[in-house]
C-alpha cells in the first residue's frame, strides 16, 4: 500500500557537500511516487553532511 502523503528523506555523508546537493537537485523529481507528488524539496549541508527531503511542504 502506498501512503498518500509524498515524503523521502536522506542523510548523505560525502567529501563535496556542494557538487552531490547540486545533482541532488538537478534530479529531484517530485512525481516520483506514483500517487502523489512532494510539494517542497530542502537540501542542505553541514559540514561533508547533506540533508536531502522532498515533502509535502508547510501548511496553508
Amino acid at each position: 500500500m502506498i501512503g498518500s502523503i509524498a515524503f523521502v528523506g536522506y542523510i548523505f555523508e560525502t567529501e563535496d557537500a556542494d557538487t552531490l546537493m547540486t545533482k541532488l537537485k538537478s534530479v529531484a523529481d517530485p512525481r516520483w511516487n506514483i500517487c502523489t507528488e512532494a510539494a517542497e524539496t530542502v537540501c542542505v549541508k553541514l559540514g561533508n553532511y547533506v540533508f536531502f527531503a522532498m515533502c509535502p511542504g508547510e501548511e496553508d
